[in-house]
């Protein structure tokens, strides 16, 4: 009973951070220009569309994860 109720307060802070880091994380991302690549043969409408979205994203994950635990 202990291990579920450890399990569940470390999955909830973990989205905790992740919610209070996402809006932080995000545009320091963005101007450190990691971003998506498009290829030229795509369609056209992907180049305005999803160029320059930061794609480390799983970067706030783990450090949700990490700094939970």
């Amino acid at each position: 009973m202990q291990l579920d109720f450890n399990i569940i307060r470390i999955i909830l802070v973990s989205c905790l951070i992740v919610i209070l880091l996402g809006p932080l994380v995000i545009p320091f991302l963005k101007r450190l220009k990691v971003g998506q690549s498009i290829r030229e043969e795509g369609p056209k409408s992907h180049i305005v569309t999803k160029s320059g979205t930061p794609t480390m994203g799983g970067i706030i994950i783990m450090l949700g994860i990490i700094i939970s635990t």
